[in-house]
């Protein structure tokens, strides 16, 4: 079998590609940092002497390859119990509607093989503007978002633990810091800004692993302090364990070491950027990876465990606070992993891979080789991404998607594998689709939206889409792979707004109000001005759920005029993208 050193060898020949470097943080609520814990991988490799005369085949075969959130923001007062009791239970659905995995039909202990564990992550967020109602009128704002993990099964009570033990920890920690911020900005007359981000990427969650990556950001303008961390959680699903990069590897020097030519291949030899080249020293590079390594509290230092191999993140340029993201290969460090079942995945799985990177896929048709391109084209000023080239088994036929500032996503659906390019692409965003077939890679139908957030069941793949209704909103489409790879929306009653959005009444209102979000009898209220109304859902045909901040929903249809007026007439804080 071609071993995976191939495409390395290779591509550093061809000295023609730039890979694309994602970036990472992390917070650690439980500990009560003073910064928020933050929002926003099958087979063995052959001998090297093996590797080596397969990469000279290739080269002389080769031709040119280039939640659903709401915002419980606060008003004058703190918020009390009993309302963040009610938006809590507002952001825990009945899931009732919903099919479950089968890894919720069956107890762990007695499944064969890998299951998927379904799971949703909710971005919650504290919000207040400081000395006015809106933006217009405010001379700051305090704002602190972190996000809650549910688990769809009970099935992992042991998992269940620990991440409620999280969930806590985001939420008191970022409680704690919205309260002193907006105490302290009510103090101080001056102009005061202060922000708090904590964001997650759940990586891989099966019955093998539970993998989640946390970026974390703070901004504040009053004490001039900027940060950013990162965290990694590698939970084993059946016993709850926190798990050590020494509990999954034996030798992190060699690990170490494996990085660092990975950073050098990909980073370096492939890239056009002279400057970095010139800067980029490798011993240098290996020591601080070394470190970084050694030390599992770093907050410049995240892993975690991905499909294909170990997913590292951390800061490359500690001067430019450069971010790298690269994942290493299981085949690459084979003999130093102490346990094989990562190595192993669900029978249906979708997972993010990167550019330059082969990946051997087991078929009904032998194994079969996988990689995905970056083609550099210079303009005369600057190199950007002309396309992406999608290659299969290393045949002749190739797919071309015209795409930059892309993520590529690899599923595996009913024994048949699809490629999704989501990038900036001619027409706007849009999710390119390619068939992994005998023949070579063919090009399907794709959608006109990103996946967001990153995806790793192909049962539920969320997609953003935008609607422009008292200002610009967006929200989570569930879609699922259909029958040729291509996706199928989900059958539900809502879809849930992203982020920390709310308009506020500029005068008394008159408006159809729910008491709870089933929605089940209305009647018209008086909403005071200064009231708040966050937006909760939509079910994007017919109107606008609002959430109050004791749990009532208001229900603005598409195109109403509140009160006869016109929507600037009636709210603060309505804003379109243009």
């Amino acid at each position: 079998m071609k071993s995976r050193l191939i495409s390395v060898v290779l591509l550093a020949a061809l000295g023609s590609l730039t890979a694309c470097a994602g970036s990472g943080g992390t917070g650690d609520p439980a500990e009560g940092s003073s910064v928020a814990a933050t929002a926003p991988a099958e087979r063995i490799g052959e001998a090297s002497e093996e590797a080596t005369e397969l990469a000279s085949e290739a080269v002389e075969s080769t031709e040119a390859v280039e939640d659903k959130s709401i915002s419980s923001a606060e008003g004058d007062e703190p918020m009390k119990p009993s309302t963040r009791d009610a938006i809590n239970q507002m952001l825990h659905p009945d899931k009732s509607g919903q099919a479950e995995s089968d890894s919720d039909s069956q107890d762990p202990e007695n499944v064969s093989g890998v299951r998927l564990i379904s799971a949703d992550v909710a971005n919650m967020s504290l919000s207040k503007h400081i000395g006015g109602y809106d933006w217009s009128d405010a001379r700051g704002f305090v704002d602190v978002n972190y996000p809650e993990i549910r688990l769809n099964t009970d099935k992992y009570p042991a998992l269940s633990e620990k991440i409620e033990e999280l969930n806590i920890g985001w939420t008191e920690s970022g409680s704690d810091k919205f309260y002193y911020n907006v105490e302290k900005a009510e103090s101080t007359k001056e102009d005061f800004s202060y922000s708090s981000y904590v964001t997650t990427e759940l990586v891989r969650a099966d019955s093998n692993i539970f993998s989640l990556m946390v970026d974390s950001s703070v901004y504040s303008d009053i004490e001039e302090e900027t940060a950013q961390t990162r965290k990694s959680y590698n939970y084993d699903p059946q016993t709850g364990k926190l798990l050590s990069l020494g509990d999954v590897v034996s030798d992190i020097p060699y690990l170490s070491e494996v990085a660092a030519g990975l950073v050098e291949e990909k980073y370096v030899l492939q890239s056009l950027d002279q400057e970095k080249t010139a800067a980029f020293n490798k011993e240098e590079l290996g020591g601080m990876i070394d470190s970084l390594l050694e030390d599992p509290q770093s907050d410049k230092f995240s892993w975690a465990i991905d499909n294909y191999g170990l997913r590292l993140s951390f800061i490359y340029d500690s001067i430019r606070q450069e971010e790298t993201n690269i994942l290493v290969p299981y085949e690459r460090i084979y003999d130093v992993l102490k346990d094989y079942r990562y190595m192993d995945l669900p029978d249906n799985f979708i997972t993010e891979v990167d550019s330059d990177v082969d990946i051997t896929i087991p078929t009904e048709f032998g194994d079969m080789d996988f990689m995905v391109l970056p083609r550099r084209e210079y303009d005369g000023y600057e190199y950007f991404t002309g396309d992406v080239v999608v290659r299969w088994n290393f045949r002749e036929e190739e797919v071309h998607v015209d795409a930059y500032d892309y993520h590529v996503y690899l599923a595996r659906m009913d024994g048949d594998y699809y490629v999704y390019i989501c990038g900036a692409m001619e027409g706007g965003g849009e999710t390119a689709i390619c068939a992994l077939k005998e023949t070579g890679p063919e090009k399907l139908d794709g959608i006109l939206s990103y996946f967001e957030p990153r995806p790793i069941n192909p049962e539920n793949i969320g997609t953003s889409q935008a609607y422009q209704e008292f200002g610009t909103f967006f929200v989570t489409k569930p879609y699922h792979i259909d029958k040729d790879g291509t996706l199928a929306e989900n059958p539900v009653d809502y879809y849930y707004v992203n982020g920390s959005q709310f308009l506020t009444a500029k005068r008394d209102l008159t408006l159809q109000v729910f008491p709870d979000e089933k929605a089940e009898k209305s009647g018209e209220e008086k909403i005071p001005k200064g009231t708040k109304l966050y937006r909760y859902r939509t079910d994007g045909v017919s109107a606008v759920d609002f959430m109050l901040e004791d749990g009532r929903i208001v229900r603005l249809r598409f195109g109403e005029k509140p009160n006869g007026l016109n929507e600037e007439d009636a709210f603060y804080g309505v804003l379109y993208a243009g």
